[in-house]
């Protein structure tokens, strides 16, 4: 089994499988930024994104790791997402929608966000106006919940149900599944959001401010992990970030045979297009299965392509999961090569018109 991977939201992206930022030249359906939470699927094969699409639309979606796939499921950005034990349904707000097709399986009415399914599949803790409130998960009428912990709010159950973090005022903490023996995080930390546990129940994540020693000054934004009694562990990023989750144990990957082509503007727009002729790379397209030539979608050029000097690179590779597969590579930096016969099993060069008709530029 492998775990702790980590799907990192900031203020210019993602730093998620499949995920594309929006200052890449190349836009799809998965160009997001972040506008809410993230969590991992209980067998940590899809992702569950609360974001702005390409278009500026909020929605609630997942992302399948082993295609690459986006399923929108809300039209709305929702303040928090949970997944059910089995996978199924997902929890947003103060409903709980199919995790398949985004249909509202049950409305609690409650008002409430943030909500943490518990592992047991039982209860459902969330955010209300006077603190931590939990619900039965199958509850079929409006309800308001039972208060847990007064004036706590964004509750995450750890994994194996026993424990409760959160956040209370300005401060961090954690405790018992019935909310006694809390145990408050130092004031080093401080602005808890989105708090979680790792996947081991030994550590909690959460986004907020850090008073760091090393730093001297005040971090905030920071995406961090701590032990149980306050110690810090790790820090992704020390500013501008606003979610984090670390992917559960899973099985590996699975790792397709694909056709990558990724689009370049050759360096000596007069040579032929080359692996030493070629500019930066960006993803184009992908396909499953070995194919000569590859059929990428015109529409998904950029806007920048046009007129003559862009060239391909059409790659056949193996032993890479598809959520692996760079969108960037650079020849000049040696950034993300992939490794010749060990992923690459052969690979073409082509002028760009040789695939699709390119626009003459304005």
């Amino acid at each position: 089994m492998v775990s702790d991977e980590i799907a990192l939201g900031y203020s210019g992206g993602y730093r998620a499988p499949c995920v594309r930022s929006p200052r890449e030249a190349v836009h799809t359906d998965l160009t997001l930024t972040p506008v809410g939470g993230m969590a991992w699927s209980p067998d940590g094969t899809e992702l569950a994104l609360s974001a702005s699409g390409m278009f500026g639309t909020l929605e609630m979606g997942v992302i399948t790791l082993a295609d690459c796939s986006w399923r929108v499921l809300t039209d709305t950005g929702p303040q928090g997402l949970s997944w059910s034990p089995d996978g199924t349904e997902i929890a947003v707000d103060d409903k709980v929608v199919s995790a398949n097709d985004g249909q509202v399986v049950r409305d609690f009415g409650h008002g409430g966000s943030h909500p943490s399914w518990h592992p047991d599949g039982d209860l459902i803790a969330f955010t209300a106006p006077d603190g931590i409130r939990v619900v039965a998960a199958d509850s079929g009428a409006p309800d308001p919940g039972q208060l847990l912990i007064p004036g706590g709010h964004r509750p995450s159950w750890s994994p194996d149900g026993t424990r409760i973090a959160y956040g209370t005022g300005l401060r961090a903490a954690h405790a018992a599944a019935d909310g006694s023996g809390e145990v408050l995080l130092p004031e080093m930390f401080s602005y808890p959001d989105q708090v979680g546990w790792s996947p081991d129940g030994q550590r909690l994540t959460f986004v907020g401010s850090v008073d760091h020693p090393e730093a001297g000054e005040i971090l905030g934004g920071a995406c961090v992990t701590v032990t149980l009694d306050g110690e810090l562990d790790q820090m992704p990023l020390s500013s501008q970030c606003n979610g984090m989750a670390l992917r559960p144990p899973h099985e590996p990957d699975p790792t397709p045979d694909m056709t990558l082509v990724y689009l370049y503007r050759k360096n000596d727009l007069a040579a032929p297009p080359s692996w030493h002729n070629s500019g930066n790379q960006t993803l184009w397209h992908v396909e499953l299965g070995h194919a000569w030539p590859a059929t990428p979608d015109p529409s998904l050029l950029p806007p920048e392509a046009c007129g003559p000097g862009w060239a391909v690179q059409i790659d056949w590779t193996t032993n890479l999961a598809r959520h692996h597969v760079p969108h960037q590579i650079s020849r000049e930096r040696s950034t993300n090569i992939l490794g010749w016969g060990t992923v690459v099993q052969a690979a073409r060069h082509h002028s760009l018109e040789y695939l699709v008709d390119v626009p003459d530029c304005p």
